[in-house]
């Protein structure tokens, strides 16, 4: 599990030099595998640049270079790395997802006690707009007028449909959400709304960075500089994300990809989710950081806003997968027959098998250990994703009861 503080902010930025970072490396490097679009899915066997508490899932940034080639260069520990915008183009944020349900009900049951921020980025749009966006309302310095809102990217059918599902799903969880923030963006207010009943408050902590000459107006920052705006932003987000809920609750947070990247450092595909903690049991970033300088202005960090704990980052199927092993979880439970097999098997209902527990419930049959070995060896198969085999040593010492594995291939046809 990490902790995001300013180091993240400032070597994501690039501001100044740290002698460490949460998340390693560049956000930008790419993952890439060819000459045209960019890859459907990876497979290296390397740790999470940005390690969670969970390992739900694993997102990478991919990038294009600009003459078309494959030929990156590397880094000294043979990662593939160029320089966005300079020899690459920074493309798709892919994501491969690696759940199991142990993960996800212990996970439910910390959602369940409340004291998360959960930051995501927007459902999945409609990308035929982004051009209309770019050329209109960023150009232009509006992207806050009404009237401009419908030219806007939009969440398109699919967006819609895994937004309300997600929200459903936490609803009949009973996981309990205080308030929820967006940015002024329809695409993320949109897709707020749904987590609640209660009015969604739009947020310009949370609005897109691309809107960078209105972030730079609304704070007379003089320095018509889109750097000034972006590390304003991050610093915003970083802020507003560290504030605890009301006891009892988690808040939601619907921002955009690049804020969230350069805010926290990770990137995160269309309706992914950060699940943060902030950590009261350190300094305030008020008193760990106090001030930065942006320009002509000074961004001051609020006394209650902490570092965080990443708790997990979850796939917009992940909540609907939850809700699924909850319910299997709790059927075997409530379920005390004898020819409950799972119930035989999982003793203590935390949704894996250890060796113990299936010796325990085969008995004196033979064979028994090497039965176990040939299950494990089938069930646990976490690096066709990527997942480090080695990174996850403790999970090998048992037979996970629900895998969910899910390739991103990018866009779907017709977005």
């Amino acid at each position: 599990m990490m902790k995001f503080d300013l180091q993240t902010i400032i070597v994501c930025l690039g501001l100044q030099s740290a002698s460490a970072s949460i998340c390693i490396g560049d956000n930008a490097s790419p993952n890439w595998y060819g000459s045209v679009a960019y890859p459907p899915y990876f497979t290296r066997d390397s740790p999470e640049k940005c390690p969670q508490k969970y390992g739900l899932s694993r997102c990478e940034q991919s990038a294009v270079m600009k003459d078309g080639s494959p030929n990156f260069a590397k880094d000294n520990t043979g990662a593939e790395v160029c320089q966005p915008n300079v020899d690459c183009y920074p493309t798709k944020q892919n994501c491969n997802d690696t759940l199991v349900c142990s993960d996800l009900v212990n996970l439910k049951q910390e959602l369940k006690k409340g004291g998360h921020n959960i930051v995501c980025r927007h459902e999945k749009t409609y990308w035929q707009q982004n051009t209309g966006e770019i050329m209109n309302c960023h150009i232009e310095g509006n992207c806050l007028d009404s009237e401009v809102k419908p030219t806007q990217r939009q969440l398109q059918p699919h967006g819609w449909k895994s937004s309300k599902t997600f929200a459903k799903s936490f609803h009949e969880m009973g996981i309990p959400i205080g308030q929820t923030f967006s940015s002024p963006f329809s695409r993320c207010a949109q897709h707020a709304e749904l987590f609640s009943n209660d009015p969604n408050e739009e947020r310009l902590e949370l609005l897109y960075m691309s809107a960078w000459k209105e972030v730079l107006k609304m704070n007379n920052i003089t320095d018509i500089s889109k750097p000034n705006a972006i590390k304003w932003q991050a610093y915003n987000l970083r802020n507003f994300a560290g504030k605890r809920p009301m006891p009892g609750k988690n808040n939601i947070m619907v921002t955009h990809g690049f804020n969230i990247k350069l805010a926290l450092g990770t990137a995160v595909d269309e309706g992914y989710c950060m699940v943060l903690k902030p950590d009261e049991s350190g300094p305030s970033l008020a008193e760990s950081i106090g001030s930065l300088t942006v320009a002509n202005q000074v961004f001051t960090f609020d006394k209650d806003s902490f570092p965080v704990n990443a708790i997990a980052r979850m796939s917009p199927e992940s909540a609907v997968h939850m809700q699924t092993c909850d319910d299997v979880r709790n059927d075997s439970i409530n379920n005390q027959d004898v020819d409950n097999v799972l119930a035989a098997y999982d003793i203590n209902h935390d949704m894996k098998i250890t060796k113990d527990e299936f010796i325990s419930a085969r008995g004196s049959l033979g064979n028994t250990e090497d039965a176990f070995d040939f299950i494990q060896s089938v069930f646990i198969q976490p690096e066709i994703l990527g997942k480090s085999r080695e990174a996850q040593s403790e999970s090998l010492s048992a037979i996970e009861l629900g895998q969910f594995f899910h390739l991103n291939w990018g866009w779907p046809p017709g977005l």
